[in-house]
């Protein structure tokens, strides 16, 4: 409120009393406490500012004759002028606020339209930054459709999907369910899951690229990811095959899809692991050198109860540029010469996983092992409680010459070695 129009008012509403009723008016008595008045402080205005902001230049005096018109006290500066806005002028506090009264004064037609110039320096892109566009394009292929969700979500969700987990709460959220930011892409893909669902969708795959958010605590920073989420059925209705639906190894597959596109698939892992949302022996770690890039699994089935999904959904979700950062090409020649295969099936105990396996035979074959292909994996009889039999196909090959049966034998008994050693195999002839 205008604390100077107090004893203006008063005067106009005695003055109508008069006119209508009669009666003489006494003097005006103001009651004030000077020390608690509000106090409109200097705005700062200068030339320079103007021309950048207008684009053109305004002469002095027509600056000053035009803020004195609006009842501001204007006083020359060095650089501009020291204005003071009236006691009503509420919505003037800044520099850009003043100009903003000169432009609509003087009149927008009134200033000359010039293009504006700045230099452009063009962003460095390194040819191992992923390319959202391919990246995008490889799930769109598979099936899959970008979902664009808020970044706040409902913190009781959430509570139930990263329990103990923090992240920013919104001062003024637009609703009490849109209240923090989230923790990870999932919660607004398992919102938009059971939407589609109940539109009579029963193949539902969908992805999303989106940033997560931390607590102050934690750092406050963000992480960019890429995540999705596949329910329903594995493939579209059709008459060749039974509906089946879709289960890990399927999203798994889409993913070694995405991780192709790399140029070193052999960098990723899969790695058995527990998060509080999935399930239980069916979520895995994804690891890339080594080092964790996000997560994979199926939803947890109380979870799957309570959201009223008709399938499982299966969920996934990695750091974007640690996951899809490419590997530089390098031209490698193809190899003139025949390839040799060797078969060998490795009896080694449950714990021991397939990406072990794979380590220690590429590790042991050299750079003559050109790939590996698992036929078959056997448990029963003949096989200990606890134990299984893994039969790998060895292929061998050098640039340089035709390998012969020796060099194919020698190369398989430093196999058998090695995973006699480090992995206490066994084999099955």
């Amino acid at each position: 409120m205008d604390p100077d129009h107090q004893e203006r008012a008063i005067e106009r509403a005695t003055q109508l009393l008069t006119q209508i009723a009669g009666g003489v008016a006494g003097a005006t008595q103001v009651a004030q406490d000077p020390a608690h008045l509000p106090r409109r402080l200097e705005v700062g205005l200068r030339r320079k500012r103007i021309s950048r902001l207008l684009g053109c230049a305004i002469a002095d005096n027509d600056v000053k004759d035009t803020l004195e018109s609006l009842g501001m006290r204007v006083l020359a500066d060095s650089d501009g002028w020291l204005v003071t806005p009236p006691s009503h002028r509420f919505d003037i506090s800044i520099e850009a606020d003043l100009i903003e009264e000169l432009a609509r004064v003087v009149g927008f037609e009134a200033i000359t339209e010039v293009d504006a110039v700045g230099r452009q320096k063009a962003r460095p892109l390194p040819e191992e930054s992923p390319v959202e566009s391919q990246a995008l394009e490889i799930l769109a292929t598979r099936g899959y459709q970008e979902a664009i969700t808020y970044a706040f979500v409902d913190p009781a969700l959430q509570g139930k999907l990263f329990p103990g987990v923090l992240t920013p709460v919104l001062s003024n959220p637009i609703a009490s369910d849109l209240a923090v930011m989230r923790a990870s892409l999932w919660p607004g893909l398992i919102m938009a899951a059971p939407e589609n669902q109940r539109r009579q969708q029963e193949r539902i795959r969908l992805f999303e690229h989106g940033a997560r958010f931390e607590s102050l605590a934690a750092g406050g920073g963000e992480t960019d990811l890429i995540a999705g989420i596949a329910l329903g059925n594995r493939s579209p209705e059709q008459w060749g095959t039974q509906a089946q639906p879709v289960d890990f190894f399927d999203v798994k597959q889409d993913l070694d899809a995405l991780f192709a596109r790399t140029g070193a698939p052999d960098e990723f892992g899969y790695i058995a692991d527990a998060q509080p949302c999935l399930h239980p022996g069916r979520s895995a770690r994804i690891t890339r050198r080594g080092k964790t890039i996000g997560w994979i699994g199926e939803l947890h089935p109380q979870l799957v109860q309570e959201f009223d999904f008709t399938y499982a959904p299966i969920l996934f979700e990695v750091e974007y540029g640690a996951a899809l950062a490419a590997k530089m090409p390098r031209f490698e020649e193809i190899s003139r010469f025949p390839r040799v295969r060797r078969d060998l099936a490795v009896v080694v105990d449950e714990k021991v996983s397939l990406r072990q396996l794979h380590e220690r035979v590429t590790f042991a074959a050299s750079s003559l092992l050109r790939d590996i292909r698992v036929f078959d994996v056997f448990r029963g009889a003949g096989i200990e409680t606890g134990r299984k039999s893994v039969a790998l196909g060895l292929i061998f090959q050098d640039n340089s010459r035709t390998l012969a049966d020796e060099d194919a034998d020698r190369l398989l008994a430093a196999i058998r070695t090695d995973l006699s050693a480090t992995l206490g195999a066994g084999f099955r002839e």
